[in-house]
């Protein structure tokens, strides 16, 4: 079964990426961190980095994992793991053919989550292994219970936390936020999506998007890195 990754490092998602991309944390760029996350999961057989700016897609590679530059219909792509709808997935899965990245299971990983380790994917990677084909897995982020779904066969929305696939141990109590939980399509391409979390520390999922939390990164490297 192949396994891949494609890092998101999308100007049009997070802005602050041109500007922060190559930026150290402990002496290693955060975006070459996130690709050593990875591949050292030892789960993920090939990283690639999905770039829409001329500094980093200049580049052939970043710490191993090729660098593609995303293709125009893709160009302003939200990579929303709540939109279910079949065109969205058709796009995704063609744009991941046509950068070399189509696989079995693909993780999409943001570039400015640098403290989500390799245990962590290789956690959600057997988490996902009893129905991988053709899976989709979006960046790690929290989940609101409540938001609505679109369910294809129907074309009605309902609230996430009715899906029959939805773990309800992830739905905690007063249906407060739930972090890190992933959607994924099985061989059949089911419209019900089949959800899968990953209970993690709060400072794995630190996030950067300015400056300043770089320099807050910088801190936490020694106390969140094992």
């Amino acid at each position: 079964m192949k396994v891949t990754a494609i890092i998101l490092a999308l100007e049009h998602l997070t802005p602050s990426v041109r500007e922060l991309w190559a930026e150290p944390i402990a002496r290693t760029p955060v975006l070459k961190m996130v690709v050593e996350n990875c591949l050292g999961s030892g789960v993920v057989d090939e990283a690639f980095v999905l770039g829409d700016f001329d500094e980093l897609c200049s580049l052939p590679d970043v710490g191993g994992a090729k660098v593609r530059r995303v293709p125009g219909y893709c160009s302003q792509h939200h990579f929303n793991f709540l939109n279910m709808e079949v065109r969205c997935i058709d796009m995704e899965s063609a744009m991941a053919a046509e950068i070399g990245a189509a696989a079995d299971l693909t993780f999409f990983v943001a570039w400015n989550l640098p403290f989500i380790r390799s245990r962590h994917y290789e956690l959600l990677y057997h988490r996902l292994l009893d129905d991988p084909v053709a899976a989709r897995v979006l960046p790690i982020t929290q989940v609101d219970p409540q938001l609505y779904m679109l369910r294809e066969s129907t074309r009605k929305f309902y609230p996430v936390w009715c899906h029959k696939g939805l773990d309800r141990q992830l739905i905690q109590p007063l249906f407060r936020p739930v972090n890190a939980c992933l959607a994924s399509w099985g061989r059949l391409r089911m419209t019900l999506p089949k959800f899968v979390g990953l209970e993690m520390e709060h400072s794995a999922l630190y996030q950067i998007v300015t400056r300043d939390d770089m320099e807050q990164a910088g801190r936490m490297f020694a106390y969140v890195v094992p």
